[in-house]
């Protein structure tokens, strides 16, 4: 699908007139395997700058459905805004996340995410880092005890570095938590 968005944004006082060119794509060879492509070039604004800017962005996703258990998608986004003087900064998030059903009450999921960005210092207006990594991993067990009740448990930790860090581990959660409906 294609389709073309004039905006009209309102920002810090000032009205950006952005046109948007937006396309996806879907693609289900067969019931196991899907992909799907979106993206999108065109005006934006850069929101912590205020000022106007372009931009490209694509967004590829594999999806896997191995049996009736097991499920897996990978997925990427890309993004690059350019604004007057160059290239503002490139991102790029990669994400994994399988899912497994034990049955129709309990499973479990798995999520590892990678971003990494890329920035021109001197097209800020205020100081950021040259470049930023970040890796998140969750995992979660949850399991429905009937309509109305559900447990989690789980655990997910951070890691950042930069250009001159290599990417390092800077917190970890464990959680345990209950859900519970309460029906008047």
């Amino acid at each position: 699908s294609y389709n073309a968005s004039p905006n009209w944004d309102y920002y810090a006082g000032k009205t950006y007139r952005n046109m948007r060119h937006n396309f996806g794509l879907n693609f289900r060879p067969s019931g196991t395997v899907a992909f799907e492509m979106e993206g999108g070039v065109g005006g934006t604004v850069d929101y912590a700058n205020a000022r106007q800017a372009d931009q490209v962005r694509l967004g590829p996703s594999l999806g896997l459905k191995l049996g009736r258990s097991l499920s897996a998608t990978i997925s990427h986004s890309y993004q690059k805004l350019n604004v007057e003087g160059g290239r503002l900064f490139t991102a790029n998030l990669s994400e994994l996340r399988a899912v497994y059903y034990f049955s129709a009450r309990m499973f479990v999921r798995a999520i590892a995410q990678y971003t990494d960005i890329d920035r021109n210092q001197a097209l800020y207006a205020f100081p950021v880092p040259r470049s930023t990594r970040r890796l998140f991993s969750q995992f979660l067990f949850s399991y429905k005890l009937n309509a109305q009740t559900v447990a989690l448990m789980g655990y997910s930790d951070n890691a950042r570095g930069d250009k001159t860090i290599d990417v390092t581990r800077t917190d970890r959660t464990f959680f345990v938590k209950f859900g519970y409906a309460w029906l008047p």
